[in-house]
């Protein structure tokens, strides 16, 4: 899937990483089941990201792991938030 036709199955609600021209490279699905320790309140189709590539489109260096593990992985942004993906299955299905 594209990153458009990504987002084209999110929740209104659904948060992403801007700016888009950026960060949708790391985009790689969608859930409504994320596997996560955020309160969520409402049950949401959710981005899903890479976590190494947005590590890599951050200098992919040890700055670049600190930054994303805080900023992107360590960011609750209310029921929207994006889930970030380190590497098992994810629910892609749209």
């Amino acid at each position: 899937m594209t990153a458009d036709q990504i987002v084209a199955t999110l929740d209104d609600d659904a948060c992403l990483f801007e700016p888009r021209s950026t960060y949708d490279a790391a985009l790689i699905g969608s859930t409504d089941a994320p596997d996560d320790d955020w309160p969520r309140t409402r049950k949401l189709r959710v981005a899903v990201y890479d976590f190494w590539k947005l590590v890599e489109i951050h200098g992919g260096d040890d700055n670049a792991l600190d930054t994303v593990s805080y900023s992107f992985a360590g960011a609750y942004l209310g029921d929207g938030t994006p889930v970030i993906w380190y590497g098992d299955e994810v629910d892609d299905d749209g």
